[in-house]
């Protein structure tokens, strides 16, 4: 059995972010004067994965809190959601909701997941993007919610 969560990430990939602080090892923040240019984005993780013999089950959780492009003039692209994978050799997938509830996991031993039997992949979220500067924007799209 394997079993992580990591409740709280920042992530940048791109040019220009000043890195680490010195002292706490921490992200520094993202400047937003245009002088970083790339992704920005945060969020969580959870995992749990288990065997039985020869078969294994795996339920994961991605929940992208803020994620948006910076530092591209002309270019906006906002999005947040949650994705959610059930991953069973069969099609009997596991109840993942009930096998971390605390009924189940009185040690709390497991990431608690949000993953029912019928789930295989599930995504939600919203998104925004705008083209153009200003007050002259020639493109501007939002997805306010989703679910696939």
């Amino acid at each position: 059995m394997v079993s992580f969560e990591i409740t709280s990430a920042t992530l940048f990939v791109g040019t220009g972010h000043p890195g680490l602080d010195g002292t706490t090892h921490l992200a520094l923040a993202t400047p937003t004067d245009g002088s970083a240019i790339g992704f920005d984005g945060s969020g969580g993780f959870k995992f749990v994965s288990v065997s039985d013999g020869t078969n294994s089950y795996s339920g994961v959780e991605v929940n992208i809190t803020n994620a948006q492009l910076l530092g591209v003039s002309g270019f906006e692209l906002w999005s947040q959601g949650t994705a959610k994978v059930n991953i069973a050799p069969t099609l009997e997938r596991v109840d993942w909701a009930t096998a971390t509830n605390i009924t189940n996991d009185p040690d709390d031993l497991l990431a608690d997941l949000t993953i029912g039997l019928a789930v295989e992949l599930q995504v939600e979220g919203a998104a925004s993007l705008a083209v153009g500067s200003g007050s002259d924007y020639n493109l501007v799209a939002s997805i306010t919610a989703s679910k696939l």
